[in-house]
């Protein structure tokens, strides 16, 4: 159980020394930075160092104010992320809890590619009647959904999207979208994003 926790830290860690350098490449302030978000000077010092998680929809404003889409960042973090230095084998130890953790969801988790840095993979999980952000977000490319088990409900402008269990879709995540589940049922489904879509 220890080991999980380890891995955990050194995840916060890799989201946080990321965001600590687009946010000095951008030569912004900590005290902006926080404000941007709503958050305080000492919240954001602790992501960047590792010692506090931010939540999705604290991390979209934050990359918006960084001109950094949410997908180059996770494909930064997949890159980046020195998954061989521990020898992991086990799978539920090569992710990057992005919301939510084993015990908490909404869970959005960021699993590494073996040998194919084109793509990265997410596993979703949403109780029922949840959904992912309290607001629309965009991801930055188009998205292939697997739903695994339940209905994903994608609501995008104008239009609403359902995926079925054992059914699989694609939508145009450079708009604004909301995932949502609205059955009485866990919601479980595999989010693909391209690189060369980018």
């Amino acid at each position: 159980m220890n080991d999980n926790v380890h891995h955990t830290i050194q995840r916060d860690e890799c989201i946080g020394s990321q965001l600590k350098y687009l946010r000095t490449f951008h030569d912004i302030t900590v005290e902006h930075a926080s404000h941007s978000i709503g958050k305080s000077k000492s919240f954001l010092s602790l992501v960047e160092n590792g010692k506090r998680t931010i939540k999705i929809d604290a991390l979209i404003p934050l990359l918006q104010l960084y001109r950094f889409r949410l997908s180059e960042f996770f494909f930064t973090l997949a890159e980046q992320y020195p998954f061989s230095q521990y020898g992991i084998t086990d799978e539920r130890h090569k992710r990057i809890f992005i919301t939510g953790d084993e015990q908490h969801r909404p869970l959005l988790t960021l699993k590494m590619p073996h040998n194919n840095s084109d793509i990265i993979v997410f596993d979703l999980f949403l109780e029922p009647n949840s959904q992912l952000t309290e607001t629309p977000f965009a991801f930055g490319t188009t998205l292939d959904v697997v739903s695994l088990e339940g209905k994903l409900l994608i609501q995008l402008q104008g239009d609403e999207l359902v995926c079925k269990s054992g059914h699989h879709t694609t939508f145009d995540a450079r708009q604004s979208s909301i995932l949502r589940n609205y059955e009485s049922i866990s919601h479980h489904s595999i989010i693909i994003a391209k690189k060369n879509e980018l």
